[in-house]
């Protein structure tokens, strides 16, 4: 099967092993390594333990020698998490036409869309899903809205610069909520000629997020829809989604061809670069968990 970028949900649910063989058997070949036992098929109470037993990506690092014995090799934990993360595609700009429809990614992505929308996330991921909406446009892609579905999480100052000035502005430090109105949201506007809203959730978990939000605009289920995410976690944002609009109203997306997606990509800081540019190979490899999460659980939906 192909890898996290380039897929059929069609596919994945077609497929008892399902994303246990996307990327030759990445998932099962990264369990094994860290010591936890996936079992033959995949399930979403194994996905979720697979995802907090890797956590910070510790049992990779801590526990090395034994990595390298299971996996035949000497190379370091920073290379073994790169190659990991290279090889799932999640650092990859998603399908082969760099975005697409989010049930058959290699269908390419209408010329114009009603909405576009995100999740918040830390302040320089919510930047790049931003910034990647203003690239779409330069390339032809035209939306006519641009929805934020914004958390409660209070952000650090090492997120973003804005972080910090947003502090010293209110005397506390920004929700991303708070974070998105007075800075996401400003620079689209500066930037698109378009509306964009941000719809505050009292959670910070991203299917809730969503699903707050797609309440307070139900009518965004009837428009064709561009969820925007960043590497690695852009599978995430349009899985998130689906599964919140798909809760309150099941024919949603159907048949492929309502709900879009696009992500960016980023290169794995495999020389120690910083977050700004690179993306930290250990914490890629929960990421990569938790995309195989999001399919396993939208492929079960069409079975």
């Amino acid at each position: 099967m192909s890898d996290f970028r380039d897929f059929r949900l069609e596919d994945i649910a077609a497929n008892p092993r399902g994303v246990y063989d996307l990327a030759e058997g990445l998932l099962p070949e990264m369990a094994n390594a860290m010591g936890y036992e996936l079992g033959g098929f995949p399930d979403s109470g194994i996905l979720s333990g697979f995802i907090n037993h890797i956590g910070p990506a510790k049992t990779l690092q801590d526990n090395i020698g034994l990595v390298q014995e299971r996996l035949a090799t000497q190379v370091d934990a920073v290379t073994i998490a790169s190659d990991w993360a290279e090889r799932s595609g999640s650092l990859w700009q998603l399908a082969r036409t760099f975005r697409g429809s989010f049930s058959r990614p290699n269908k390419s992505l209408p010329k114009s869309i009603d909405s576009a929308v995100f999740n918040t996330a830390v302040g320089r991921w919510q930047e790049r899903r931003a910034q990647k909406i203003m690239d779409l446009e330069e390339q032809g892609t035209k939306v006519a809205r641009i929805a934020i579905m914004a958390g409660n999480r209070t952000m650090n100052e090492v997120e973003h610069p804005m972080v910090a000035t947003l502090a010293r502005q209110d005397g506390v430090l920004p929700t991303e909520a708070r974070f998105a109105t007075a800075f996401i949201a400003e620079m689209l506007k500066t930037n698109m000629s378009v509306p964009v809203f941000v719809f505050p959730s009292d959670s910070s978990v991203g299917d809730d997020i969503f699903l707050e939000g797609i309440r307070q605009r139900e009518r965004i289920l009837d428009d064709s829809i561009l969820a925007v995410g960043n590497a690695p976690s852009a599978l995430q944002v349009a899985g998130q989604f689906r599964k919140a609009a798909r809760t309150i109203a099941p024919e949603f997306d159907d048949h492929g061809y309502q709900l879009f997606m696009s992500g960016d990509s980023i290169p794995v800081a495999r020389q120690g670069e910083g977050p700004e540019t690179h993306q930290n190979p250990f914490t890629a490899l929960g990421q990569i968990a938790r995309n195989a999460l999001v399919l396993h659980e939208e492929a079960k939906s069409l079975r």
